[in-house]
């Protein structure tokens, strides 16, 4: 959803919008992440930044400092369980458990 705001607004793009959001809630956020927060409808787009031509949604402080950590810890979930799926059993187990697989 995009929702283009004043140019007034301070407004970042989706790396620093992970890091924001991940700081204020203690959760491992990716930029990733803001896209499918946005996709959910907890985030709008508020401008578009271009360069050399690539497009880079960009995002208010405002909006993402008002995602609670309901809206985000599912994103993280499902993003987590996807790379699980990718991971050997071992790799899976050893990712859960906080160690590395040998």
């Amino acid at each position: 959803m995009r929702h283009l705001v004043p140019a007034t607004v301070k407004k970042v793009g989706a790396d620093r919008c992970a890091d924001r959001l991940g700081e204020r809630l203690g959760l491992d956020v990716e930029p990733a992440d803001i896209s499918t927060l946005a996709e959910a409808g907890h985030l709008a787009v508020a401008d578009v930044f271009e360069k050399k031509g690539r497009s880079y949604d960009l995002y208010a402080l405002a909006d993402i400092d008002a995602v609670t950590p309901g809206q985000v810890r599912p994103v993280i979930e499902k993003r987590a369980e996807g790379l699980d799926r990718s991971l050997s059993l071992d790799e899976a187990a050893a990712r859960r458990a906080g160690t590395t697989a040998s």
